[in-house]
């Protein structure tokens, strides 16, 4: 992949996505991250549906 499109990604990404920083226990971290592959979930994912759910949005 080219510097080009690299750069045009990135810029659409910072435009159209914000990001979400969360200091956690490492111990708790690990667990959590444990459990997601045992389900098959992605971090981003589950914090997308937790999301959605606490909003009252439909799940995607």
């Amino acid at each position: 992949m080219g510097k080009t499109s690299s750069e045009v990604k990135n810029r659409y990404n910072k435009k159209a996505y914000e990001q979400i920083a969360v200091r956690l226990n490492k111990d708790l971290v690990f667990r959590f991250a444990e459990k997601l592959a045992q389900q098959g979930e992605t971090k981003a994912g589950f914090f997308r549906k937790a999301i959605q759910a606490y909003l009252g949005d439909p799940p995607d």
